[in-house]
């Protein structure tokens, strides 16, 4: 059993959103090169109660800016995982987004931690049918989790006791796969769908190798930390 001792802090959610926001709009003002669909009192900017069968909620007009916008529209999406029978809770998770938008078929790029199957079979699917009819457009969720071969579990070593580092891996991707160039200067804005697949899926192959290496959850909460001054 890991202890709070085992894990650096500040932890995302003991952190005021509001300071977690101007994190966020800071690595939004970086670089122009998107149509940000940001909320200024939410971390969440599109919401999918996908088992508490609520409506969902577009707080940000994610929707009409996918149909407006001729830059990708990045955003924060929130969906229900579950109850927690360790910790007694109900989990919900957030995960950056960038969607291309198209005529046709508007390609979402979904930053998760993890293969959507592990949460139900059809899962993605849901949350695909959700965005479309929300949007009326024909929706592709593309999980970089599993852009490789292979799915990546980035949240593996986070500890049964800890929640709330989905707040700190949807900054992490916002600031290092979208604010930032990707590769060689090149902003993922800029890529093909077979270039951003290529740099992101080695993206996660080097994060997943590192955190297997260390078997903590060192690396996104150092880098989260970092941006407090302290470990």
């Amino acid at each position: 059993m890991e202890s709070a001792a085992e894990h650096l802090r500040p932890h995302p959610a003991s952190v005021n959103v509001q300071t977690n926001l101007k994190i966020k709009k800071l690595f939004a003002s970086r670089t122009d090169k998107y149509t940000y669909a940001f909320n200024s009192r939410s971390y969440v900017d599109f919401d999918i109660y996908n088992v508490f069968k609520e409506p969902t909620v577009d707080r940000s007009h994610v929707c009409e800016l996918i149909s407006t916008s001729d830059k990708p529209v990045v955003f924060f999406l929130c969906y229900d995982v579950g109850y927690n029978t360790t910790l007694k809770v109900f989990i919900r998770h957030i995960v950056c987004c960038v969607a291309f938008p198209s005529t046709h078929v508007v390609k979402i790029l979904f930053f998760d931690m993890r293969n959507l199957c592990d949460i139900s079979p059809k899962h993605q699917t849901l949350i695909e049918d959700e965005i479309s009819s929300r949007c009326k457009k024909p929706v592709d969720l593309i999980n970089a989790a599993c852009i490789s071969k292979e799915c990546v579990y980035l949240q593996k070593f986070k500890g049964e006791h800890e929640i709330g580092w989905c707040v700190a891996w949807a900054l992490f991707f916002l600031e290092n796969a979208i604010a930032k160039p990707l590769f060689r200067g090149k902003y993922l804005a800029d890529m093909t769908e077979e270039q951003y697949t290529k740099h992101i899926g080695n993206m996660y192959k080097k994060i997943h190798t590192a955190m297997k290496r260390s078997k903590t959850n060192h690396f996104i909460e150092r880098w989260y930390v970092s941006h407090f001054g302290e470990e």
